[in-house]
């Protein structure tokens, strides 16, 4: 898990591949559902997916879905990536969001809750309060040590 700014992208690099038969077109996406108070989702849509049958390719994509802080919070749940085949995807499929094979949980907190389950989260560190002088420092820009 790792800790990510305020004001810095979350990066999560994934590999997605074909084990089927033929090429197929995909769709990548997040459920809406999952993205409570407006983080920033920045992921490729659509990617053809060759069989690895093929001697030139080897059937794989790399990639980066990139998360950015909402404007309010730095806590929130956890989002679902979904990897579903275009004509699925675009013919208003009716069914469950994907195969649960290919949904991915994008989280990079845990948190353990008294019940013992644990919570996993996409949690962005809170900046630190600012700090200032006070006292006759701040006052008269000096101060006097007392031996």
């Amino acid at each position: 898990l790792r800790f990510v700014g305020p004001n810095d992208p979350m990066v999560f690099q994934i590999s997605v591949w074909n084990e089927g038969e033929d090429d197929s077109d995909f769709a990548l996406f997040v459920e809406d559902e999952t993205n409570v108070g407006g983080l920033g989702i920045d992921a490729p849509y659509e990617f053809n997916l060759q069989t690895p049958r093929r001697t030139d390719y080897e059937g794989k994509i790399n990639t980066a879905v990139v998360i950015s802080r909402g404007p309010m919070l730095y806590d929130y749940p956890k989002m679902n990536l979904h990897l579903r085949s275009k004509c699925e995807y675009e013919g208003g499929f009716s069914g469950p969001y994907s195969n649960p094979d290919y949904v991915l949980d994008l989280f990079n907190n845990i948190n353990e809750v008294p019940n013992g389950i644990s919570e996993r989260t996409i949690k962005f560190v809170e900046p630190c309060l600012g700090v200032q002088w006070a006292g006759d420092i701040n006052y008269r820009g000096t101060f006097v040590i007392n031996e």
